[in-house]
C-alpha cells in the first residue's frame, strides 16, 4: 500500500499481531534460535502487508477501507491470540 503513495493504517496492529505470535512462539518453543524468530517475524510481518496490497491493487479497494478494515481484523487476531491479555 505505501508503495502506491497511499497510507497505511494497519502498520501497528499488524506489529501487534506478528510481536504477540513471535513471543508466543518463543514461550513454546524456547530452544528456537534467535535466527528463526526474526526471519519468523518478518514473514509474518510481510504476509499480512501483502494481503493489504493485494486488496489495494488486485480488488482496487481503497486503500483507506482496506487498511482501516485489516487494522480491526489484525487487532482482533492479536487479542484471540494472546488470549485477551
Amino acid at each position: 500500500v505505501i508503495l502506491t503513495k497511499s497510507i497505511d493504517l494497519s502498520v501497528a496492529a499488524n506489529l501487534a499481531f506478528t510481536g504477540m505470535a513471535i513471543a508466543m512462539m518463543n514461550a513454546a518453543y524456547p530452544d528456537l534460535p534467535l535466527a528463526v524468530l526474526i526471519i519468523a517475524a518478518i514473514a509474518i510481518g510481510a504476509c499480512l502487508g501483502a494481503i493489504n496490497g493485494f486488496l489495494v491493487w488486485a480488488l482496487e479497494i481503497p486503500p483507506i477501507v482496506v487498511t482501516l478494515g485489516t487494522l480491526t481484523i489484525y487487532r482482533g487476531m492479536a487479542f484471540v491470540l494472546s488470549g485477551g491479555a
